[in-house]
């Protein structure tokens, strides 16, 4: 009866919200007119209102009410008939790799149901994804999803540091009561230089000789950035450090700040610049003293042992991480020089 009286009782003009700000229930009670966003979430709230378990779903975003039998009823206000649509399951399977252990929903993949031609992203919003929240694989595709029967299409996608991505799509079917079982696979070109992790450029720390903090972002400014956290005295880091010296005028070429970091100033009063040759003019010291510069890639990244130094990385004030590298690595500063080249400043 409501699906009836809201069709005979509210007029659509859809392109009269142009700007889709969602009205007031009560100002559609009081106009009879709406958008067919508003006019939804009306529906919504006077079904709640009279008792009635309503919603719109968060992944179709189909209207629905529950009918006295517990069932999710479907609304459709052009026939103003309710259904029950079938359902299946998807299940999806991955193998973790060491940079990527858990795609997650929007930033890596999606999926899209097909209807007559179109499709119509499937919305999983569970926390800012930007903020390590939302949906993934591990807590929902790993384990299956309830779908509707139909068809869909998975998009898959792997960003490049230069801003292109590595796409792949996939059409499935999903039947009713089966599940369907798909690989997902996020594309990698051996020869590019992909993101590979987040890293926030307004973490701050102390620049040699300042008794002030600095944001990552203010010192190096805009574009790609190196950074180095540092094992004072330890081999690994001596290599490392030697490297970059070899490598000088290439990484002085990609003009990008190179930031060495000291986890204290204890160690920084222990460093002695003479004893690595000529290091890049683009290199600047500073003491990651509260360690959060440090804890942050190894969470990030998903490296385990803390003590083992250096760590180099390379990322982006948009907070892209395009390389890494942990511990004892043989021709360290021809690898970053070899990245600096691929992505340019």
């Amino acid at each position: 009866m409501l699906v009836q009286w809201c069709k005979k009782n509210i007029r659509i003009h859809d392109d009269m919200n142009s700007r889709h700000i969602p009205m007031s229930a009560e100002g559609v009670w009081k106009s009879g007119v709406a958008d067919l966003v508003s006019r939804d979430i009306f529906f919504v709230n006077v079904a709640r209102s009279l008792g009635i378990d309503a919603r719109k779903d968060p992944v179709t975003l189909k209207i629905q009410y529950r009918n006295d039998k517990g069932t999710w009823m479907d609304v459709d206000f052009n026939s103003m008939k309710s259904v029950v649509t079938p359902t299946g399951k998807l299940a999806l399977t991955y193998q973790p790799t060491s940079y990527l252990a858990n795609p997650k929903y929007y930033s890596h993949f999606t999926i899209s149901k097909i209807n007559n031609g179109i499709t119509s992203l499937l919305s999983f919003n569970e926390g800012e994804v930007d903020m390590g929240g939302g949906v993934n694989w591990e807590n929902t595709f790993k384990k299956g999803v309830d779908l509707d029967e139909g068809t869909y299409i998975l998009v898959t996608g792997t960003r490049l540091a230069d801003g292109s991505v590595l796409a792949s799509t996939r059409k499935f079917v999903i039947n009713k009561g089966k599940t369907t079982t798909l690989d997902l696979v996020l594309r990698n070109r051996a020869s590019a230089i992909s993101v590979i992790g987040g890293f926030d450029s307004e973490l701050k720390f102390f620049p040699t000789g300042d008794s002030t903090e600095k944001s990552i972002l203010a010192q190096t400014g805009r574009g790609y950035f190196a950074i180095g956290l540092l094992g004072v005295g330890q081999e690994p880091t001596n290599h490392a450090l030697n490297d970059l010296a070899k490598m000088k005028d290439g990484l002085e070429k990609w003009g990008r700040p190179i930031l060495l970091l000291f986890g204290s100033e204890e160690e920084m009063s222990r460093f002695k610049r003479e004893e690595f040759g000529a290091l890049p003019s683009t290199v600047c010291f500073g003491i990651d003293k509260s360690g959060e510069i440090k804890k942050q890639i190894m969470r990030n990244m998903h490296l385990s042992n803390e003590a083992l130094l250096p760590i180099f990385f390379i990322a982006d004030t948009f907070n892209r991480v395009v390389f890494i590298s942990q511990g004892y690595t043989i021709g360290l500063g021809e690898q970053l020089n070899n990245v600096a080249v691929k992505i340019g400043k």
